[in-house]
């Protein structure tokens, strides 16, 4: 009987499949990648952070930096909005700006939360990148789930740096480290 029902429903469009794009050479679909990369991180900036109050707490800005914070994941906030206090963002100062990133101890990633037109310029964000991986490779730069932005990505990937898009750094690291506890807490 569920076998006719189905028949009777309207056919689904089929999902648009999420792009990992790994290095400026090559475009990359597998989930793997990405959650090996999130497992990894040790130091991660957020741009978009939310504090953790209570009426923005249910917010993936707020949530997602805590439950990587609560893993052991030192976050170096960038808010985009007026601020509190250090303490709504675990104890560390928050930067004003993407460039500021070139005055802290380099980050492994770098989580935005922003729509894609509220992104900062593409220039920019390679510039603080570049500033902060030092002589290093650069941080990944990763777009939150339902965030993509294909000519940003695009810029960012001819300028060396690898980027996750559309993908939730929480799930990916839950997945990447083989336990279900941070997805958990969705």
């Amino acid at each position: 009987m569920l076998a006719a029902l189905r028949s009777l429903a309207p056919a689904r469009a089929p999902r648009p499949q999420r792009v990992i794009y790994m290095a400026a050479t090559q475009d990359i679909t597998d989930q793997g990648r990405a959650s090996s990369i999130a497992a990894a991180v040790r130091r991660v900036a957020v741009v978009g952070i939310r504090p953790m109050i209570d009426r923005l707490a249910t917010r993936p800005a707020a949530f997602v930096p805590a439950a990587l914070h609560a893993d052991g994941v030192a976050i170096i906030p960038i808010p985009t909005m007026s601020t509190p206090e250090a303490d709504a963002y675990f104890g560390a100062a928050p930067l004003a700006s993407l460039a500021d990133l070139a005055r802290v101890p380099p980050v492994d990633c770098v989580v935005f939360f922003r729509k894609p037109a509220e992104l900062p310029p593409a220039d920019q964000v390679l510039a603080a990148l570049r500033a902060n991986g030092g002589s290093g490779a650069p941080p990944v730069a990763w777009l939150q789930s339902g965030i993509r932005a294909p000519a940003w990505e695009a810029d960012l990937l001819a300028g060396g740096v690898p980027v996750v898009a559309d993908r939730c750094i929480k799930v990916e690291r839950a997945r990447g480290r083989g336990s279900g506890g941070l997805a958990g807490r969705l």
